[in-house]
């Protein structure tokens, strides 16, 4: 007996983002693979309520599907005021309100309508607003589509933050971003890095139909604003989260969110479920 973690659809990711082919032979190869662990895994952990229920509506039984969210250390990640001032101090930034991306660009990422975002972001936040942008990607490649879209670059500091540094970056921001594309398997993930913008007391401007976090921030006054890159509606979720950084105890309350739907504790429950199938068997 075996089980499976995390069970996601990752050919349909592959191919929904444009680097497979639905009838390449990767796609079919893994999709096959995935079909077998379907009918011969006693257990399987996915990391979205989502995509429980499209397998159960697959006829998979409900019983054997656990949901373990991509869990996040929220004491590592957690506010810290010291480290706010050291990394505001090392990129010439005062108080004013900055917003952090941390990631890529392409693939499950939307890339020039991302660079658009946060130029609106910088118009709308105010003279003294920054954005600040950890990414693998090379740097002058970054400043020119955030040129193209019409950013202050004077406002803008890009660079790569080894992990251990991720949390100090946090700290140094106010809101964050997550802009991933809408694609139908996007709703089947669980990105670690809204997480830990959680964790760190950040609300995050995240598209729509991502994961389970799109409903939970949709129904969470705490945990952000949603917003569709290719709609309208980037400048009223803009609105939102900068009045919402405004209230008292906000960051604490945002911090909760992490605790409560991506604590380890629920991936050991997963794992104690799967230890005790198998000493019925």
């Amino acid at each position: 007996p075996y089980a499976v973690d995390y069970f996601e659809p990752h050919a349909d990711y592959m191919a929904d983002v444009g680097e497979w082919t639905r009838g390449g032979l990767l796609y079919r190869g893994l999709s096959w693979l995935m079909r077998l662990q379907r009918r011969t895994a006693l257990r399987v952990v996915t990391v979205a309520h989502n995509y429980r229920r499209i397998l159960m509506a697959d006829g998979m039984d409900s019983d054997r599907i656990l949901v373990a969210p991509c869990p996040v250390d929220s004491e590592r990640m957690r506010f810290d005021p010291e480290a706010r001032g050291a990394m505001r101090e090392r990129i010439g930034m005062g108080e004013g309100t900055a917003a952090i991306y941390l990631g890529k660009f392409g693939g499950l990422y939307h890339r020039e309508r991302s660079f658009l975002a946060f130029a609106r972001f910088l118009e709308q936040a105010g003279s003294d607003a920054r954005m600040i942008i950890m990414t693998p990607e090379p740097k002058d490649d970054v400043l020119a589509g955030l040129r193209q879209a019409g950013a202050d670059l004077a406002r803008v500091h890009v660079g790569f933050a080894p992990h251990n540094e991720v949390p100090a970056w946090l700290s140094a921001a106010d809101i964050a971003f997550a802009p991933y594309r809408g694609t139908p398997s996007s709703a089947c993930i669980s990105p670690m890095k809204i997480g830990e913008y959680w964790a760190a007391g950040l609300p995050v401007l995240l598209t729509r139909g991502v994961g389970d976090d799109s409903a939970i921030i949709a129904s969470e006054p705490d945990g952000g604003a949603l917003f569709d890159p290719e709609g309208k509606d980037l400048d009223a979720a803009l609105d939102r989260v900068l009045a919402l950084i405004g209230a008292p105890g906000q960051r604490e309350r945002t911090a909760l969110l992490a605790a409560r739907y991506r604590s380890m504790d629920i991936t050991v429950a997963a794992y104690r479920a799967i230890f005790g199938a198998l000493t019925m068997r």
